[in-house]
């Protein structure tokens, strides 16, 4: 059985992870950022780097965000706030995580990866 280990961040949880993974064989590592390349390259684990073209502003990202995340009408002003709820509410930490169409396109390049 293949292993997969994507990098979308450094942890050291992670790290130790795709060690044991490597250690027991037949493990693919992808990473997602320059940063992240040159970093598994400090510690030895070779990467195969996924670049996917998804530069978006902010309000891209929040209004995906939305849709994904927070369906039906968040369109009421946070209380004290100028803002729509929806907005304010996007600026959770898994606004983070979401990228959209940049998501697809990344998992499709890695599920394209010759596994034989």
């Amino acid at each position: 059985m293949r292993t997969l280990v994507v990098f979308t961040a450094i942890s050291n949880a992670l790290i130790a992870t795709a060690y044991n993974a490597i250690r027991l064989g037949d493990t693919t590592c992808v990473d997602l950022d320059d940063s992240i390349h040159a970093r598994l390259k400090d510690y030895g684990i070779s990467s195969i780097p996924i670049r996917v073209n998804g530069d978006k502003t902010w309000e891209e990202r929040d209004s995906e965000f939305a849709r994904v995340a927070m369906p039906g009408s968040l369109d009421f002003n946070f209380p004290g706030l100028e803002l729509p709820i929806w907005k304010v509410l996007s600026l959770d930490r898994f606004s983070f995580w979401n990228r959209g169409i940049q998501s697809d396109s990344e998992y499709n390049a890695i599920m394209a990866l010759n596994w034989d």
